[in-house]
């Protein structure tokens, strides 16, 4: 009995009981009444027809073929094939040196792949190209640093009607410059100030920079993320070595709430920053790796009530760069001096809403330190 299996969009499986009289088989195509091709198999059980159409009905005999030529029809199977499906396994594999880098699961069913690149803001379609089939990777180069670019991609097959394409799958990136590995501690003095608003704004622009320096959809990520928020005292969130994925790591910073503290000494937290990740006796988790980029991102609050000369400069001393962000109005400029490793560094915001407009900045910032 002839029988198909394992029918996908562009391809099917003909199985029969075996015949030890035949040396081989021809499979004869059909759409409709229309004869489309003539496939040839030397299986004594088994026939792959590949190159069909999504969503069309074919009809195939099967006939026998003797060692001196002679045929014998064996008999017909009818069956659909699968509508196109969407790619599976999207994901960045780079966003650096000004181009993205995507990749897909790799398909031998000769299906081609339409990609599009779009600026992630305003939807525009920049740029749309086709694969070859067997393609799984491509590359978009000439991009815009600091830049926010979505790539949609869709399965394409060329039929008598036209390009068809299956429904589409989204992956965006910030392109970044160069960086090695980076290790980012968020500082969270802004914590301490009782408006938990606030405080959204500050982790909304981490959050950010975060999926910047790691894309969520990317395979393997290099950055890793440690927070401290400053209550009465000065408390870890998490160290370094908590969350090996970084989306885990935005889980648990977004969980972070204001306290309603009344004082605020960031002269301390910079010391206990200092000891704990830079000190002779830091705890496995907590110090930034030796290859890494070592990056520190200080969301200022009110004047300290100690002195952060000394701990600042320590700081600046042991990372590779610091970041001081104030907000006008609420920040003591002098300590956002003491802090930022440069003037480059020292971010300050209007307001704490226009906070996460403030990430092409804190992203050039920490591109700099690399070159430091």
């Amino acid at each position: 009995m002839l029988s198909a299996s394992e029918i996908g969009s562009t391809s099917a499986t003909l199985m029969w009981e075996s015949n030890s009289e035949r040396a081989g088989y021809i499979g004869d195509i059909f759409q409709g009444t229309t004869h489309i091709r003539s496939v040839h198999s030397t299986s004594q059980s088994t026939m792959r027809i590949q190159n069909l159409q999504p969503e069309t009905e074919y009809m195939v005999w099967v006939s026998g073929v003797s060692e001196i030529g002679w045929t014998t029809v064996k008999t017909e199977v009818v069956f659909t094939t699968a509508g196109l499906s969407a790619p599976e396994d999207v994901f960045v594999v780079q966003n650096q040196n000004n181009s993205l880098t995507v990749q897909w699961a790799s398909n031998s069913e000769g299906i081609l792949h339409n990609l599009q690149l779009l600026n992630t803001t305003s939807q525009v379609v920049l740029r749309q190209v086709t694969t070859d089939a067997g393609t799984n990777q491509y590359t978009f180069y000439g991009l815009q640093k600091f830049h926010s670019y979505t790539v949609k991609i869709r399965a394409a097959v060329e039929s008598s009607n036209g390009t068809m394409l299956s429904s589409p799958v989204e992956v965006s990136a910030t392109v970044l410059c160069t960086l090695r590995p980076v290790d980012i501690i968020f500082l969270f003095d802004i914590s301490s100030n009782g408006q938990n608003g606030k405080l959204e704004k500050a982790k909304e622009l981490a959050v950010n920079v975060i999926r910047a320096l790691s894309p969520p959809s990317q395979r393997e990520q290099t950055t890793r993320v440690s927070a401290i928020k400053y209550t009465r005292w000065t408390r870890f969130v998490f160290p370094f070595d908590r969350y090996n994925n970084t989306e885990d790591a935005v889980t648990k910073l977004l969980e972070l709430q204001s306290s309603n503290n009344p004082v605020l000494n960031t002269g301390h937290m910079l010391k206990v920053v200092h000891r704990e990740l830079y000190g002779r006796t830091t705890r496995i988790g907590y110090r930034p790796r030796e290859n890494a980029l070592s990056v520190i991102v200080h969301f200022a609050g009110r004047r300290s009530m100690g002195p952060v000369t000394r701990p600042a400069s320590w700081l600046k001393q042991s990372a590779n760069g610091v970041i001081a962000i104030g907000v006008e109005g609420h920040s003591y400029p002098p300590e956002l001096n003491e802090i930022a490793t440069s003037e480059d560094s020292k971010l300050t915001s209007p307001s704490y809403n226009a906070l996460p407009s403030l990430l092409t900045s804190v992203l050039r910032a920490i591109c700099k330190f690399q070159t430091m």
